[in-house]
């Protein structure tokens, strides 16, 4: 009988990314955030989120891509859409057939997370609307992060679908990574590199049982740090 060899993922580290951010008066640091509905066949949606670690990440210098600057351009009129209602009021009740013309309002009223926004901000009625018509939103170095392999197959496609929990991640035999697989060779080792599924649960901020208690809480606060700074670096930013 074969000896058990230990499960492989595959590791990658994300960097030059950027967040884009603005600061609240009220909020503080505010961030794109974006969904992606691909993998479950549902819609895109855009929105905002107080929290740097879900924040949307673009590659550095997006601006000055064509292809990533006409991808991303719009997402704050897309943001909008995502997020508001249209109320139609009729002013005079039920309109007759032979009225000439409708007197009628259309009210716009944020939903959704952008709605908790504005009410967490707890400003004058459209103060927060003006803010998003005004606010300054820059590009700020994320942190780096260690990714893993999630998937290779979507809805949309054969790519790859990355996950920060390790525990997540499609796990390799050793026997597969060092033999002849075709699709190990020309891709999987072209994305990412090969670790033992216990090297990666150990470098991850959660961790698992096995890993030692102040190693795990080591790193939650290392990560901590990072996005605490990037909110005090947007701050700081804002205010030039």
């Amino acid at each position: 009988m074969g000896r058990i060899t230990e499960p492989f993922v595959l590791r990658r580290v994300e960097a030059d990314k950027v967040v884009i951010g603005a600061t609240h008066p009220v909020l503080g640091p505010v961030y794109w955030h974006f969904t992606d509905g691909s993998d479950c066949n549902s819609a895109d949606f855009y929105s905002l989120t107080t929290s740097a670690e879900g924040a949307l990440r673009l590659q550095r210098g997006w601006r000055n891509k064509e292809y990533l600057f006409s991808r991303w351009r719009s997402f704050m009129s897309r943001m909008i859409i995502d997020n508001t209602i249209e109320l139609d009021y009729e002013l005079h009740g039920p309109l007759r057939e032979d009225d000439e013309c409708e007197l009628r309002v259309i009210d716009a009223r944020l939903t959704n997370h952008l709605a908790e926004l504005e009410r967490d901000a707890a400003g004058a009625p459209g103060a927060f609307c003006e803010w998003l018509d005004s606010a300054q939103w820059l590009d700020l170095a994320a942190p780096h992060r260690l990714l893993f392999l999630e998937d290779m197959n979507s809805l949309v496609g054969y790519g790859p679908r990355w996950t920060e929990e390790p525990s997540r991640a499609r796990t390799f035999s050793k026997a597969k990574i060092d033999g002849s697989d075709l699709e190990v060779d020309l891709i999987f080792k072209e994305i990412g590199h090969f670790v033992p599924l216990s090297e990666a649960l150990a470098c991850s901020p959660t961790g698992n049982s096995t890993v030692p208690h102040s190693g795990r809480s080591m790193l939650k606060r290392t990560q901590r740090i990072d996005f605490e700074w990037l909110g005090t670096k947007l701050k700081y930013l804002t205010r030039r």
